[in-house]
């Protein structure tokens, strides 16, 4: 059909942005808003933040507004099932570089990511992955050995369903 000027705006998306504590969440949902990002700030507890459009290719989609939750252990039974169960994208972040060197770092968020893969299969969301800090790999052999080694060590585990191509990304900061 016939237009002028911008396309309408695809019907209300929901987001949920999830993740680890220091993983990049805040500034995400800053990015994806077009907003300036102070890096100062880690986010306790929940913000929440206005309804904004996204160009995804060529279309523009209108996001609803939400939460932006910290990514503190207490707010995983809290916020995430209820985020999971009322949005329709859900993004999870890690930091790549801790997740690689630190066994800790690594298990906490494999066990958040079987919980959000869990949950994600009842409330049929589209989850997409996140490995954030890739500009702490020195070049882009380090980083596709980097995204490699993320993609090995989940083979197996009922979540590596979350880490196909088309949803797996790594993310400079």
């Amino acid at each position: 059909g016939w237009f002028c000027g911008e396309p309408e705006p695809e019907k209300g998306k929901t987001i949920a942005v999830l993740g680890m504590k220091g993983a990049g969440k805040t500034q995400f949902l800053a990015n994806i808003r077009n907003k300036d990002y102070k890096d100062y700030a880690a986010t306790i507890g929940e913000e929440d933040y206005e309804k904004f459009n996204i160009v995804l290719g060529n279309r523009v989609v209108s996001i609803e507004g939400g939460k932006d939750i910290g990514g503190g252990e207490e707010l995983i039974r809290d916020c995430y099932e209820d985020m999971i169960n009322s949005n329709e994208i859900v993004f999870f972040l890690f930091n790549a570089h801790d997740y690689l060197n630190k066994d800790n770092y690594r298990k906490q968020t494999q066990s958040r990511l079987e919980f959000v893969n869990r949950h994600s299969l009842e409330s049929k969301c589209t989850v997409n992955v996140f490995a954030t800090f890739a500009d702490m790999f020195s070049n882009d052999d380090e980083r596709n050995k980097a995204y490699s080694s993320i993609k090995n060590s989940v083979m197996g585990k009922d979540y590596s369903r979350l880490f196909i191509p088309s949803r797996f990304f790594m993310q400079d900061m």
